[in-house]
């Protein structure tokens, strides 16, 4: 799905690449909401780049004694759910029209 060949030159490829490259490095140099809005514009374009980003960011940062559940995961299935229904609707426009 992510290397499906484009009819653009391979630009949209490249850029589904950079974004999850940049997904991954993220939680390391940058505060989380940097971090939120990349993985927010990634997920439109691979939905299941929210959910990694989550576990991730609690496998770095989750601290037992300061919150009861792991929220960096709770917000990545968020996140991951709505760039499943982003992609999805977006898919059906284009589709449709």
């Amino acid at each position: 799905y992510i290397f499906t060949p484009v009819r653009d030159g391979g630009s949209l490829t490249m850029l589904r690449i950079a974004l999850i490259i940049l997904t991954f490095v993220a939680p390391f140099f940058f505060p989380w909401q940097i971090t939120l809005i990349i993985v927010l514009g990634a997920a439109f374009f691979v939905p299941i780049l929210g959910l990694f980003a989550g576990v991730l960011t609690d496998v770095l940062y989750y601290v037992p004694s300061a919150a009861p559940m792991p929220v960096a995961t709770i917000i990545g299935v968020f996140i991951f759910l709505l760039g499943l229904v982003v992609q999805e609707f977006v898919k059906t426009r284009i589709m449709g029209a």
